[in-house]
């Protein structure tokens, strides 16, 4: 016979399943928005002419002071940029969700303690956007790394005789996944009516890389200004290939202190893993006392503070 904990365990978890479920219908029902230029996209998608990436919101860049706001912007932002095929909406209730369980599940194995609750609830809700990060770090490397390509295929159209407009429809045909659709959308929004600077200029708000910027500024000077575009395009997949290979020079002269970083970060959570599961009776004695948990919470605040900032030592802007 299972334990009482267990089953209220088990009947947490599926009622947080069935809220979240609920809420996506609710979403899906009353809450899903799509905008004029995603309809007509999804359109041109449906028909075959042009092929774009699902979830493409336009991001709000509006200057605000509200803290909320500023937040909500930055997690739609990761969604899109992460590449999931999911809208922010759903993504939220997926926070949600695990904060949920594994909330859940530590105040019912810690025998209704509400601050291992509270803190199994922050926990599970960091999860998913940890994965999320790390989901948008390599789709931004893989671009990173397509982008030079990208760039002479450009050239050679231009050089060809073609439009700078139809050199970017044949970039975005011809390059793979991710960078791919973003030209592919640029391209359905020149065919729309949208003029090649605005195009661009949304292409480098969706892009959060700086020689995609660069490359936006280019076409946008050279539109005002006239010249060689296949030359000055040139120079400018040389800029990215140089650019890039100072981030790898970077990477690999940093990577002991990478995994050093890696290496502290893990050995607090593999020693209390230890603790947990082999010597339960010592975090009993632990956490009988309030000073136990103050201690603790003071460690994991350190620690997390320590890794931001050795993170942000070893980062390279994009």
């Amino acid at each position: 016979m299972p334990t009482l904990p267990l089953l209220v365990l088990a009947i947490f978890v599926a009622l947080a399943s069935i809220a979240a479920a609920v809420g996506l219908l609710l979403r899906d029902m009353l809450f899903r928005r799509r905008t004029t230029l995603d309809r007509r996209l999804g359109t041109m998608a449906d028909s075959g002419e042009v092929g774009f990436a699902p979830n493409t919101p336009e991001f709000d860049t509006t200057p605000t002071l509200n803290p909320v706001r500023r937040m909500t912007r930055w997690f739609v932002r990761l969604v899109y940029e992460s590449g999931v095929d999911m809208p922010p909406e759903a993504a939220q209730l997926l926070l949600l969700l695990c904060g949920l369980v594994v909330g859940g599940s530590l105040f019912v194995l810690w025998q209704d303690e509400p601050l291992p609750g509270i803190l199994g609830m922050i926990v599970g809700m960091s999860l998913p956007i940890f994965y999320l990060l790390w989901l948008r770090a390599n789709r931004i490397r893989v671009m990173q790394e397509q982008l030079p390509d990208a760039l002479d295929l450009l050239v050679r159209a231009v050089r060809a005789g073609e439009s700078l407009d139809q050199a970017i429809e044949l970039v975005g045909t011809e390059t793979p996944e991710p960078l791919g659709s973003e030209f592919r959308r640029c391209a359905a929004q020149i065919h729309m009516g949208l003029s090649l600077h605005a195009a661009v200029r949304l292409l480098a708000q969706r892009v959060n890389l700086m020689e995609v910027r660069i490359f936006a500024t280019t076409v946008m000077v050279h539109r005002q200004t006239g010249g060689n575009l296949a030359i000055t395009l040139e120079r400018v997949a040389d800029v990215v290939r140089d650019r890039i290979s100072y981030r790898r020079r970077f990477r690999a002269a940093t990577a002991g202190g990478r995994f050093a970083a890696i290496l502290i970060a893990c050995l607090g959570v593999l020693a209390f893993s230890y603790m947990l599961f082999f010597e339960p009776e010592y975090l009993n004695a632990f956490f009988a006392e309030p000073i136990g948990w103050l201690v603790l919470s003071a460690a994991v605040v350190l620690q997390l503070l320590g890794i931001l900032w050795v993170a942000s030592l070893l980062r390279v802007d994009y």
